[in-house]
């Protein structure tokens, strides 16, 4: 469950680590090196009717264990975007 916060920005920030001082936060996945930025909550989370913000433990999560990503990945036969250079 996310912790409280005063807006739905907020909780996600804390969620993701950054902050209007720790603008951005690097994620080390084993795809790819991902950047959330704070600037970008507001359209994380701008359709309240979607409740984004309830996910974002899940993301967290997906990006340090992206296991359904090599699945569907390998199920579609796709290449690997590390060795296309991405």
């Amino acid at each position: 469950m996310l912790p409280m916060a005063e807006t739905r920005e907020a909780a996600v920030a804390e969620v993701f680590g950054v902050s209007p001082e720790q603008r951005q936060r690097v994620f080390y996945t084993p795809i790819e090196p991902v950047i959330v930025d704070y600037s970008r909550l507001p359209h994380m989370v701008e359709k309240p009717q979607d409740a984004r913000e309830r996910y974002a433990l899940h993301a967290l999560s997906a990006l340090a264990d992206p296991y359904e990503i090599y699945v569907d990945r390998v199920r579609r036969r796709l290449p690997d975007p590390i060795h296309r250079g991405l």
